[in-house]
């Protein structure tokens, strides 16, 4: 995490309580059992500010001395006949000190005579760092290790975003982070790798979109748009009768590609098998920034960065003939780039507006391909300059909706696009820059949003 977010922007460890495991022997042990998890808080940069979570508590009414440490003169003003200790002052000032007299919150203590106000009852108190009111897990979707309690999670989003913030869960495990961000109204992305992906993740989701998920965080809290299905009634803390989660929204469930390059027997990097024509195009658009968008007439303009800039993706071998009957089908203001296996010498500058490049050595150095593990190649980059020219501009696309069979992994499972396109653009799309210190890794995951 210091490697991340450094060092200087780690703000607190919190310690949160673990499900007692039930031991009734005592016998000698090496070490005692862990009874509690911790959660490390960082923060973006210094300017980062959190509100504070709270908690249920039963606080009655009490009274607490006025002063405090420190010397403020505007703050050391004489009150019920007393003046603040040495080295300390009041909490307010004479205004705000006369308001409180006012409504009766502040006053003389009947046995000394010193100021001292009030703190009334209450059922909230504001969290510090031991947050052992809630537990870590639970069990209520029967994944082998316990997933993660909702009610520690929506404490975690409520401290740290706001509605329609992105939240991201890498190691997704049994869904609960998407579920009560869900929930919350925050956009999402989780990535998982196992297979409970299927088992667990998906049938959960399909639950809180639908609304029959009534566990969790269901039953105390509002939903801003809710399903025809799964409306049930909830007891709201408080005793005050309230509706929670009734469902709504979606998400869309993709499978990430496999590594598009891998070597062969001679140690020479190709194309992998598994990129049929329509996956290797889509893949080449995506590494030089041009949006994915066939042309349904002419079979060279498989996407475009601009009104007038095209790419073309192709697996043959490119020849100056092929290229000329290209050019005679471009218009004049239009420009072309051609990605190909191989290509005739004299195709390279034969024409201003058409760039042609050899797959694979054009990405080579782009990303680290190859992997398909989780093994990671992580290094400190340097904080970006702000630009706010560059400031991302939100997309939604609703287009693709449907069941769509993925090619991956032989098929055998469906993908439930349930939503619009999410996804975040840029002011200016640049296309990408060759980048030899940093590395990436492709994985063959699941994705949801």
């Amino acid at each position: 995490m210091d490697e991340i977010f450094g060092r200087k922007n780690f703000r607190n460890t919190i310690i949160i309580s673990r499900i007692k495991k039930n031991i009734r022997e005592r016998e000698k042990v090496k070490a005692l059992n862990y009874a509690h998890d911790v959660i490390v808080f960082y923060a973006k940069s210094d300017d980062c500010f959190v509100l504070p979570p709270t908690k249920s508590v039963e606080r009655r009414e009490r009274w607490h001395a006025f002063d405090a440490p420190g010397i403020r003169p505007t703050m050391e003003y004489e009150l019920f006949g007393h003046r603040p200790p040495a080295g300390r002052h009041w909490l307010y000032d004479k205004n705000r000190a006369k308001t409180l007299i006012d409504s009766g919150d502040l006053r003389s203590n009947p046995r000394t005579g010193k100021p001292q106000y009030r703190i009334p009852s209450g059922t909230e108190d504001i969290c510090d760092t031991l947050w052992i009111d809630i537990t870590a897990s639970s069990f209520k979707w029967n994944f082998p290790s316990g997933e993660k309690n909702e009610k520690l999670i929506q404490r975690i989003l409520e401290m740290s975003t706001i509605e329609g913030d992105f939240v991201l869960d890498s190691f997704l495990g049994s869904g609960t982070t998407a579920a009560v961000a869900h929930k919350m109204n925050r956009r999402w992305i989780g990535i998982e790798l196992g297979e409970h992906c299927h088992t667990h993740c998906l049938p959960r989701l399909r639950k809180v979109i639908d609304g029959t998920d009534q566990g969790g965080i269901s039953k105390i809290i509002p939903t801003p748009n809710p399903s025809q299905e799964g409306n049930k009634e909830s007891s709201l803390p408080g005793g005050d009768l309230g509706v929670g989660w009734q469902g709504g929204g979606g998400f869309k469930y993709y499978y990430l590609a496999p590594s598009l390059l891998k070597k062969d027997k001679h140690d020479n990097w190709i194309i992998d098998e598994r990129y049929n024509a329509d996956m290797l195009a889509t893949a080449m658009a995506k590494h030089e920034g041009f949006r994915y968008c066939p042309d349904e007439h002419i079979y060279w303009k498989h996407g475009r960065s601009t009104e007038k800039d095209y790419i073309f993706t192709t697996t043959q071998f490119v020849t100056v003939q092929f290229l000329d009957k290209i050019h005679e089908e471009m218009k004049p203001d239009e420009s072309l780039l051609i990605c190909c296996k191989s290509f005739q010498e004299a195709c390279e500058n034969r024409y201003a507006t058409i760039t042609i490049k050899k797959i694979p050595n054009m990405l080579l150095g782009r990303c680290e391909f190859g992997k398909e593990d989780y093994s990671l190649n992580i290094v400190n980059l340097p904080e970006p300059t702000p630009d706010p020219s560059q400031e991302g501009n939100v997309e939604k696309d609703a287009s693709g909706e449907g069941n769509v069979e993925s090619p991956l992994l032989g098929g055998n499972h469906k993908s439930p696009l349930l939503g619009g396109d999410l996804g975040v653009g840029s002011g200016k799309r640049k296309k990408p820059e060759k980048d030899n210190n940093s590395k990436g890794h492709n994985k063959q995951r699941k994705l949801f949003e």
